[in-house]
Formats: structure tokens, C-alpha cells, sequence
């Protein structure tokens, strides 16, 4: 485990690689690099290890922790649970130390373990997706807990919930700038990086299709293969837990990087050209209809389990199509 620094001035927690794309903005924002930056993941590969040294640019030290699997077959798991929870809690007491905690707005239980940690360090937040602008309707399912979950949570060490953390922000770093957040102060950040982006005729444009997580059903994925052979793309964009290649009939793009960072360095790389970009359900469909010379087309069933992420990608300007 890397040693702690010196100068117990910003911390920044990521759990995703939108955390560290945004983090990263924020560090731009604010004209500073944060003292330490940890990547928690519950996995390690590739892409996540892309993402985890892209922190080096913008933190003055950097670490990556694989964040423990409460999913445990066992008559014991509960007391093996408690165990690595604390073991958790003791490990990262030294975020303590920290004046000011960056925290992305993420249902996870080990990151309000941290919070317990940090509770008297200044707490400031930055967007998890689509989660900081439909916050009712995502988080509201898991605030009903019985008696006995409550009490566990307490025992191992989870002392405060993600309203917790919403009401202890100071400050809220989002790429929404559409939409109500759900914390106060916001200020907005672009994923974009500036660049010299053509915004006249365009001399080509290329079609990417951005595929659904893998565990999607054989329903999901008969209508991805026949909206490929309608829409013909030049990419299919896999999700980055899709090693099964299920999508017919098209190019799969072999690529470290999230459709949100692909697509803004293809538009670097190419600025005289313009992308459409296709999909069904994803966040980052919303993302991507913000970017110039970007037109987003999203294949969604338009049913009422589908109506929020409907009402967002419209707000956003995703063109919702059967």
C-alpha cells in the first residue's frame, strides 16, 4: 500500500473512469493538483488500469485499491463481512488527515465507510451519472431497510447513507448543467477538452454504435443486431465488461477508453468530421449529445420502466427512436 503524503491538504476518491474524467476537470477548474488520489475498483483490467494512471496527471500521488466483494457464499458471511469492513475502516483511518475530501455522489458502501472517516474534513462532490440528477427516483428503492439491516450497517462500520453525504456537501462539481442537481452549489465542468473543433460543412461522418452491458438478455440483443443492420455503423463500441461479442455483422473497436473519452479524441483527431452515435440505454448517451458535431440516437423501448431515462436524454437532446 502506498504511504500516505506529507501534506494532508486534498483527497480525491474515484470509483469509475467518469470519476476520474470528471476529477480531472475539477483539478482544471480549480488550478490545482489534489495531494492523493485513490482508485477504489472492484475489479482490475485494462481499462480501469488506463483510467487509474491518468490520475498521475492530476494528483501529486496516486493508489489503487481493490475494493472488497460483500457477495460472500457462506453460512459466516456476515461475520466475514464485518471483518473486512473494519479491517476497511482501519486501513484508510488516515483520510483523516485530510482537510478537503472530494467524494463522487456514488451508492456504495465502502465510500460512506470513508465518509465516517472524513466526517470532520470539508466534503466536496462531483456527479456519478445520471444518479445526481434523478436522485429520488434511483435512491428512494434502497431507503427501505429493515430493522436488523440497519443495526448490521451500524456494527460494521457504516455510520452515514449518501443523503448524508448530499447534505454535507460544500461544494458540486457536475457535467449536468441542464438539470436540478440534487446538491447545492454547483458548479458546472465540461468533460470537452478545448480543441479546434470544425464547426461548419463536414467532410465525413462516422457512425458508432455503443453496444449494452453483456448480462443484457437475448431480447435486448436480437434488437442491437437488427438496428446494426439498419443503421450500418462503422464501430461497434462494446461495453467494458462485454468479452462474449455477442453484436453481428459489424466492427467491434478494440479500446481502453469509455465511449465519452473515444468519442472526444475521435473529434480531436478528426475535426472535420461529425459522428452519430447510436445505442439503447445508457448515460452515456446523454454525455456524448452535449459534444459539437455529435448527434445521439437512442433505440429505448418506450415503456413506463423506461420514462425517467426517456425524460433525461430528451433534456439533453438524444433523439429517442423506435
Amino acid at each position: 500500500m502506498a504511504k500516505p503524503s506529507n501534506q494532508h491538504d486534498s483527497l480525491c476518491i474515484c470509483l469509475t473512469p467518469l470519476h476520474v474524467l470528471i476529477t480531472e476537470k475539477v483539478s482544471e477548474a480549480t488550478g490545482q493538483h489534489f495531494d492523493k488520489g485513490v482508485y477504489f475498483s472492484y475489479n482490475s483490467d485494462s481499462k480501469t488500469e488506463h483510467y487509474y494512471n491518468k490520475m498521475a496527471s492530476f494528483c501529486k500521488e496516486s493508489e489503487f485499491v481493490l475494493l472488497p466483494n460483500d457477495h460472500i457464499n457462506s453460512p459466516i458471511k456476515h461475520i466475514k463481512i464485518l471483518i473486512q469492513r473494519w479491517k476497511f475502516f482501519f486501513r484508510f483511518a488516515y483520510f483523516s488527515k485530510f482537510k478537503d475530501v472530494y467524494f463522487p455522489t456514488s451508492y456504495n458502501t465502502y465510500l460512506m465507510i470513508l465518509l465516517a472517516i472524513t466526517r470532520r474534513s470539508k466534503t466536496h462532490t462531483f456527479d456519478d451519472g445520471i444518479l445526481n440528477i434523478a436522485y429520488e427516483e434511483i435512491i428512494s428503492p434502497h431507503r427501505a431497510k429493515s430493522v436488523f439491516a440497519k443495526v448490521y450497517e451500524k456494527l460494521t462500520g457504516v455510520f452515514y447513507s449518501i443523503d448524508d453525504l448530499v447534505k454535507r456537501s460544500k461544494e458540486h462539481y457536475s457535467i449536468y448543467p441542464a438539470s436540478q442537481n440534487v446538491c447545492a452549489n454547483v458548479k458546472e465542468v465540461s468533460l470537452l477538452r478545448p480543441s479546434a473543433i470544425h464547426q461548419g460543412e463536414h467532410e465525413n461522418i462516422k457512425r458508432i454504435f455503443i453496444g449494452p452491458a453483456p448480462e443484457a438478455d437475448e431480447e435486448v440483443w436480437r434488437k442491437v443486431n437488427n438496428k446494426i443492420q439498419e443503421v450500418m455503423p462503422d464501430e461497434f463500441l462494446p461495453h467494458p465488461r462485454d468479452v462474449h461479442q455477442k453484436a453481428k455483422n459489424v466492427h467491434y473497436t478494440q479500446t481502453h477508453l469509455i465511449a465519452e473519452d473515444y468519442v472526444i479524441r475521435e473529434l480531436e483527431q478528426n475535426p472535420n468530421s461529425a459522428i452519430e452515435v447510436y445505442g439503447l440505454q445508457s448515460s452515456a448517451l446523454i454525455h456524448l449529445a452535449k459534444l459539437p458535431n455529435v448527434v445521439v440516437f437512442s433505440f429505448i423501448d418506450n415503456n413506463p420502466g423506461n420514462s425517467l431515462l426517456i425524460r433525461l436524454m430528451s433534456i439533453y437532446g438524444v433523439n429517442c427512436i423506435n
